[in-house]
């Protein structure tokens, strides 16, 4: 973009209230330059976006002081799994025969994904609920053939760590979305019975929730 373009468009942001999606994505640093840049010069203009900014801010600042009990997790499992016995007959998993191995991989996928989100959803967890160094959660497919496991390093880094019994995903490429990250890698060997992946989301890609969280096939 032209340098002229850019101050074309920073002056008229200031006629133009930003979205409650533009004021999320500018308090949990997911815009881009441009974004940023229009943002930050609407703000400094307009005191009507710099309150709603700030009732966002509370927000986020009173969920990430909600303690999560054995209570809380013990009811959205019982509510996932009540999710899960409710799945229509055509949102199973694909039998291993006469399937290839791409679509059953990219069906677990989906299954782990939609887990994720709903998990996430429920519990809202957001950026330092849980300490540096401690798993934030561990999910396995229904039949316990492919899990994932989410862990919040010491260095505040986001490693996601995909593994399964099935052989046969060896060689398999998988993506990871969250927020504006997106990273890929290769499920390989980890032992003779196992192939795993690990993408790392690093601190300053990472958003304040999880539930963009997705996991597909690359």
């Amino acid at each position: 973009m032209k340098q002229s373009e850019l101050e074309q468009k920073l002056k008229s942001a200031k006629f133009y209230h930003l979205t409650e999606d533009e004021l999320l994505a500018y308090r949990d640093r997911e815009l881009d330059e441009v974004g940023l840049s229009r943002a930050e010069a609407h703000l400094k203009l307009c005191l009507v976006c710099e309150r709603g900014l700030a009732l966002l801010r509370e927000e986020l600042a009173a969920l990430e002081n909600i303690e999560i009990t054995a209570e809380d997790v013990a009811l959205v499992e019982r509510v996932m799994q009540e999710a899960r016995s409710r799945r229509p007959v055509d949102s199973r998993l694909p039998e291993a025969s006469g399937v290839p191995v791409s679509d059953r991989l990219a069906a677990y996928l989906r299954q782990l994904t939609d887990s994720l989100q709903a998990y996430f959803l429920a519990m809202t967890p957001v950026r330092d609920a849980v300490p540096p160094g401690q798993e934030i959660r561990s999910q396995p497919s229904d039949d316990g053939l492919v899990s994932v496991t989410i862990t919040l390093e010491d260095t505040s880094d986001l490693t996601i760590h995909l593994s399964s019994s099935e052989r046969g995903f060896a060689g398999q490429r998988v993506r990871v979305s969250l927020g504006t990250f997106s990273g890929e890698a290769t499920l390989r060997r980890a032992s003779e019975f196992e192939v795993a992946a690990k993408i790392t989301v690093p601190e300053a890609q990472r958003p304040a929730t999880l539930t963009s969280i997705k996991i597909e096939t690359a």
